[in-house]
């Protein structure tokens, strides 16, 4: 199938030296890879005898992966006013979680709608990164519903450290959500960009002379690391209070030769292990008391110098929120053996 358009940007292309040219997806390392071995990896994550198999949501993200940017499967036929000349540009795929070419699509479009239409010009912006213990990211990368409140708690935890001067004071953070490492290894985590700063009300002598009232901003200080530690520490208890609350996390104290290395993992996961699944859940009676080093390690790290002049500078918005939005793996960084 084709479609033949105008190219209406064409002309500002052809006058400023640019000229289109097709990214040739078929041959990357990675679409190789993935053409010689994705149905032998289908078929060994198959099980004839449970009938368990990957998820099709997972398996057709894959697969149009292999459509994606391939004239075969389609493609738009683009006349140039400028030159005259007529090109080709293959259907992507849109995919959400695998491509880098539809990836890198929406990391420039999501960080371009934050820069123009969400966040306020001239306000700095700083970068919070919540990084959760190995034995939680499990439970919570697979119940949106948890992971939701643990956010709600972590932001709510930054935005009093904000306000801890200013009780009416106001501020806004805009969260990414992570769902892996640069390895592919599971590990949901927070990309959350908080105005450095609160909003307050004029005082009432210029509130009366403005209407309506703009609120002003008041910059922050720069935190230190004693403000971190603290921040970090007061979020850590809230989040496990909640878990703990809710049954994803048991503190149990089981008899001393079980307490082996698997049972400190399932003493952090207890009964709420997969909630949406009972049936795998580690059994209460062998949840052990978790070592504290397991639950303490949530790491938190922040950057953005928060200066509000330096809006084009490598701190400014358009830089970090293409950061956090960015997809999990570098494809330039695959080799093929």
């Amino acid at each position: 199938m084709a479609h033949t358009l105008a190219a209406g940007h064409a002309n500002r292309a052809f006058l400023h030296g640019h000229a289109y040219a097709r990214r040739e997806p078929e041959k990357t390392v990675l679409y190789q890879v993935f053409h010689r071995h994705l149905p032998s990896f289908e078929r060994m994550w198959a099980d004839a005898d449970t009938g368990n198999c990957l998820p099709r949501h997972v398996t057709q993200e894959l697969q149009q992966f292999l459509t994606c940017g391939i004239l075969s499967h389609g493609f738009a036929q683009m006349h140039c006013e400028a030159c005259h000349k007529r090109h080709l540009v293959a259907f992507s795929c849109k995919g959400r979680g695998f491509c880098p070419s539809c990836m890198g699509r929406r990391m420039n479009e999501g960080a371009a709608n934050l820069v123009d239409h969400v966040l306020p010009e001239r306000v700095p912006i700083r970068q919070w990164v919540l990084t959760l213990p190995y034995p939680l990211r499990y439970p919570l990368a697979f119940d949106p519903n948890h992971l939701r409140h643990v956010l709600r708690l972590f932001t709510d935890t930054v935005s009093a450290w904000y306000g801890r001067n200013h009780p009416e004071s106001k501020t806004g953070s805009v969260t990414v959500i992570q769902r892996a490492s640069s390895d592919l290894r599971l590990n949901p985590h927070f990309h959350t960009l908080f105005l450095d700063g609160v909003y307050l009300a004029p005082p009432k002598s210029e509130a009366m002379d403005a209407t309506p009232t703009t609120p002003l901003f008041h910059p922050a200080p720069k935190p230190t690391q004693d403000d971190i530690e603290r921040v970090v520490e007061r979020a850590r208890k809230r989040i496990l209070r909640y878990l703990e609350k809710r049954g994803v996390i048991t503190f149990a104290a089981p008899p001393a030769d079980e307490a082996s290395g698997d049972d400190e993992v399932n003493a952090v996961l207890g009964e709420g292990f997969g909630e949406s699944d009972p049936a795998h859940s580690p059994s209460p009676s062998k949840a052990a008391k978790p070592d504290p080093a397991e639950t303490e390690a949530m790491e938190l790290e922040w950057s953005g110098e928060g200066e509000s002049e330096d809006w084009h500078g490598p701190d400014c918005p358009v830089t970090i929120t293409g950061f956090c939005s960015r997809f999990t793996y570098a494809p330039f960084a695959i080799s093929y053996c």
